[in-house]
């Protein structure tokens, strides 16, 4: 059990994580103990780095579990949409994570196998952390889209089951790297099908189209 596990199991016996609008494990993605600037705006988009130095006490440059449990961090936190709106497009029933059955409609044939793989945590469920990681996209990948692939086909050029920014510039003339890099989620430099739907995206290539 990881020190931001068993601080939560502290946290709660007092009564104060319970409502906690943020819990410290939904925002340590890379499991270290701590959430980074980039792992807090991932789970709150929009979120600055101002406010970032305000959660950070010990300004070591990282947030700790004690640190997000704080009531002036969870003041700051409930200023954003904390939930996970970028699975829309998988989580059909709102509950902000991606079961197995939720992602097999989307991605046909996707098996149990990949599923575990990408389940970092093993809780049976993905959350957009697990979903928008790049070795979740990339298996991902290797399976039909079901949701508009003909249309995410047809930008696709070179066929590689993901879009580059020459790629959507072709089909959506004008869109700048700036708001390339917002749809990017993960940071990888290209935009998945999942990327692609995510309503975010959707409202930036909607300003495009031709």
């Amino acid at each position: 059990m990881t020190r931001f596990a068993l601080l939560i199991s502290a946290t709660a016996l007092t009564g104060s994580a319970a409502f906690a609008a943020v819990a410290a494990q939904d925002v340590d993605v890379d499991n270290d103990d701590f959430a980074s600037f980039e792992e807090l705006q991932l789970v709150a988009p929009g979120f600055t780095q101002e406010d970032f130095n305000l959660i950070d006490d010990n300004n070591d440059n990282r947030i700790s579990a004690q640190e997000i449990y704080d009531t002036d961090a969870q003041d700051i936190l409930s200023r954003y949409d904390l939930t996970a709106r970028n699975l829309v497009v998988v989580d059909t029933d709102r509950d902000g994570f991606a079961s197995y059955e939720e992602m097999t409609v989307i991605f046909e044939g996707l098996s149990p196998e990949s599923f575990d793989q990408m389940d970092a945590n093993n809780d049976n469920r993905l959350s957009q952390f697990e979903v928008y990681d790049t070795e979740a996209q990339n298996i991902l990948a290797r399976y039909p889209f079901m949701e508009s692939v003909e249309d995410v086909q047809a930008i696709d050029i070179n066929g590689d089951n993901f879009l580059s920014l020459s790629e959507l510039q072709a089909s959506y003339p004008g869109l700048p790297a700036e708001e390339f890099e917002q749809m990017d989620l993960n940071g990888d430099s290209r935009i998945s099908y999942t990327e692609l739907y995510a309503p975010d995206a959707q409202q930036i290539v909607s300003r495009y189209e031709s």
